[in-house]
């Protein structure tokens, strides 16, 4: 079942729009409140302290190691390669730069907002700088995104498109849930990074559907 492009961009651009106004709601609560967490990020804080074991521990580092510098830098590029096909070189400068303009952002948001990070004597890992929004969720976000476009692009089957999105929106969803579980963020802030790549994503995806609409009216 495929639907007409003006309505997937209409859906698209309102998934965009209320991923958009959750962020602002959410960055003007944190930012009301001088980044203290909310009751809810507490009592999540606190239960993952509880349930920390050493192995699930060990895990979590390895798995949040996959989400920032090299490796996700890496895996950006595979995917735009990919993507890309023939024109391999492009579109891993695409993918690297989307990535790479998208931890500036994160960077520039988290650096003016200041928000602290939950009590170092928590951490399970090591961190460093400001918590809202979290690096590692906001970048592993950026990159299953930037896989799913690829895959997209490079596959027709269903099978093939719905596995790899659900395995790399996994991946994503799992490096978020460690920088809580190690101590190192508050749900919050994971939220938060998740919700900024929802919007960009979305806005990109309702502007791509926008443009190819336009493009096909022109050569008719």
């Amino acid at each position: 079942m495929t639907f007409p492009k003006h309505r997937v961009r209409r859906r698209t651009a309102l998934v965009g729009a209320a991923a958009g106004v959750l962020l602002v709601v959410l960055t003007l609560a944190v930012v009301q409140r001088s980044g203290r967490p909310f009751g809810w990020d507490s009592a999540l804080h606190a239960w993952c302290l509880d349930v920390r074991t050493p192995g699930l521990v060990r895990a979590a580092r390895i798995l949040t190691a996959s989400a920032t510098g090299v490796p996700a830098y890496v895996l950006a590029a595979v995917a735009g390669a990919l993507g890309a096909g023939r024109r391999w070189w492009a579109g891993v400068l695409v993918a690297v730069g989307t990535i790479g303009a998208v931890q500036l952002l994160r960077l520039a948001l988290a650096t003016a907002i200041g928000r602290p990070r939950p009590p170092a004597m928590d951490w399970a890992t090591t961190a460093s700088g400001a918590a809202y929004p979290s690096g590692h969720s906001t970048t592993s976000a950026a990159v299953a995104v930037v896989v799913v476009v690829a895959v997209v692009l490079r596959w027709s089957s269903r099978a093939v498109r719905a596995t790899v999105a659900v395995l790399a929106l996994g991946w994503a969803a799992g490096v978020g849930l460690t920088r809580v579980y190690l101590g190192v963020h508050w749900p919050s802030d994971v939220l938060g990074g998740w919700l900024l790549i929802a919007a960009l994503a979305s806005i990109v995806a309702a502007a791509r559907v926008g443009l190819g609409r336009r493009a096909s009216h022109v050569t008719r």
